[in-house]
């Protein structure tokens, strides 16, 4: 089990492991009827963005879950599942379009009004801080494991 979605999508596609790969993601998709999580206080209105490896690299889609975990606190995000701009190494080969759709990310964020964007992708964390702090906005972008544990 992995916190990491371009981590198990690699994991998956990549090596031929003789155990199952699960992104935290897609293992609370498969019980969800058995989860119950109290969310700290403190804990504003959040919106969720869906990683591409999760997603399209592995055919899962946590927006149930996820709806399911934070009910009335979240705040649905136009295009939740459009990259943030990251992309593995599209980042570091097309950082220009990587920052262009990092800002137009931050700026679907913003339109929410959440105080905080969850996502279960350490890449997409560091993109989204990094457009949301260029765009001078508040919003904090952290893993959805860090308001659950």
């Amino acid at each position: 089990v992995t916190a990491c979605s371009s981590c198990a999508s690699t994991l998956k596609r990549e090596y031929n492991l003789s155990i199952p790969v699960l992104d935290t993601m897609e293992l609370m998709t498969k019980d969800l009827d058995q989860l119950s999580f109290t969310l700290p206080t403190g804990v504003g209105q959040v919106t969720w963005h869906t990683p591409c490896h999760l997603s399209r690299g592995q055919g899962v889609d946590p927006l149930p879950t996820v709806e399911h975990l934070l009910g009335h606190k979240l705040i649905p995000l136009k295009d939740h599942n459009r990259c943030c701009g990251f992309g593995g190494t599209l980042s570091v080969e097309f950082p220009e379009l990587s920052m262009k759709t990092g800002r137009e990310k931050a700026e679907r964020i913003k339109e929410t009004g959440a105080e905080l964007v969850l996502t279960n992708c350490p890449a997409c964390i560091m993109q989204l801080q990094r457009s949301l702090l260029d765009s001078g906005s508040p919003v904090k972008a952290e893993h959805i494991l860090n308001i659950l544990c």
